[in-house]
């Protein structure tokens, strides 16, 4: 998904202010946002997480035990077993790729609300 929160690194030099006052409000919206933001970012967690047990899953579990069984088939042909293993891998792939692209969208749209949110904070500070 790539580095999600990169932009934030810098602040151009001419929207600095070294003052404490306004480093105390800017870090206390921050705080504020984080602390309103915390179910999005749990649910995000939480969706990663799942993703990532689904795939280890499958790649553990699931295809070996469905590639024992399809070798075990004595009706198939082996090129048959080969083409349905690549594709049941393959979509699973897709399924797995699809997951990921929702969530990034997911993460997205929350991370344009919060960057839109603290670039208010920041425009009052």
């Amino acid at each position: 998904m790539g580095e999600l929160f990169g932009q934030y690194a810098k602040v151009a030099e001419e929207y600095q202010r070294q003052d404490a006052e306004a480093l105390y409000q800017y870090e206390e919206h921050y705080m504020r946002l984080l602390r309103n933001y915390a179910g999005e970012i749990r649910d995000i967690q939480s969706m990663m997480e799942s993703l990532r047990k689904e795939r280890e899953n499958f790649y553990r579990e699931i295809l070996p035990e469905t590639e024992r069984q399809i070798q075990a088939d004595s009706i198939l042909s082996a090129e048959a077993k080969t083409q349905w293993i690549g594709e049941f891998r393959a979509n699973m792939e897709n399924s797995f790729r699809i997951s990921e692209e929702l969530i990034s969208h997911y993460v997205t749209a929350n991370q344009k609300e919060f960057k839109d949110m603290l670039k208010k904070a920041f425009d009052r500070v």
